[in-house]
């Protein structure tokens, strides 16, 4: 592929990438949903100038899990109402789609907190909260650790929020570089500010229970935009990258 050709990139994914030019080269980062349909192939077009490249992403059947969670009530009235989706509308939204077009993160992402408790099926979980059902599933793993354990930055990049939010808590968000984010909730206190470039291992903050939480965890995200992915698949695989020529 030419650096000076322009990249089209056509899909019947839910999400249409952007394209970054870095090193010479174009970089697209694609996530697949949880909201997409299982055991589907879905296609992406990649075409520039009189060259067209097709891939194709089967989906896999996968079964979520049921979560039933019992919170205190009042907890829940203060949390979960329209001031907390007024305030997330208009703090986190809006960072949904930024993208820096360089690559701050460095190798590996790591875990957040060390030696926690990690469930990986968290991911994409169907929540009831005092039996009712949410209209949200679950979009990163919820790690259990004493409260004060330090929270680290799974890998290199820039703060776009460090701030205490209702819903969340004291909440940070990374950006690690062409949409590549990874989110941070519940902490009982924050080391960062927005801003702040961080690096990989850096402590961000500490394990807390600020927001809407039934006990001291760091609730951990990932995602690309507006997309999220599974946070474990992150720290086990990297970034996957597949080079044209």
């Amino acid at each position: 592929m030419s650096p000076e050709e322009k990249l089209e990139v056509e899909t019947d994914l839910d999400f249409k990438p952007n394209v970054f030019e870095y090193d010479n080269k174009k970089v697209i980062l694609q996530p697949v949903s949880y909201y997409n349909q299982h055991d589907k192939v879905y296609n992406i077009k990649l075409k520039m100038g009189e060259e067209t490249y097709s891939y194709a992403i089967k989906v896999n059947e996968k079964e979520f899990t049921v979560q039933h969670l019992t919170i205190d009530p009042k907890i829940e009235a203060e949390t979960r109402n329209d001031e907390s989706a007024k305030e997330r509308a208009e703090k986190i939204d809006p960072l949904r789609p930024v993208c820096d077009d360089v690559p701050h993160w460095r190798g590996d992402f790591i875990m957040p907190v060390e030696g926690g408790r990690v469930r990986e099926y968290d991911f994409g979980k169907r929540r009831y909260v005092n039996g009712s059902p949410t209209s949200y599933r679950h979009n990163g793993l919820d790690i259990g650790h004493d409260e004060g354990v330090p929270v680290m930055a799974s890998n290199s990049g820039r703060v776009l929020i460090a701030e205490y939010l209702i819903q969340t808590g004291n909440t940070v968000i990374i950006e690690h570089g062409f949409g590549l984010k990874t989110w941070y909730y519940h902490m009982s206190e924050l080391n960062v500010k927005t801003g702040d470039m961080v690096e990989k291992g850096q402590v961000i903050g500490k394990v807390g229970s600020t927001g809407f939480s039934t006990g001291p965890h760091l609730h951990f995200s990932a995602s690309v935009n507006s997309v999220y992915i599974n946070p474990i698949t992150l720290v086990n695989e990297g970034v996957p990258l597949l080079e044209i020529d």
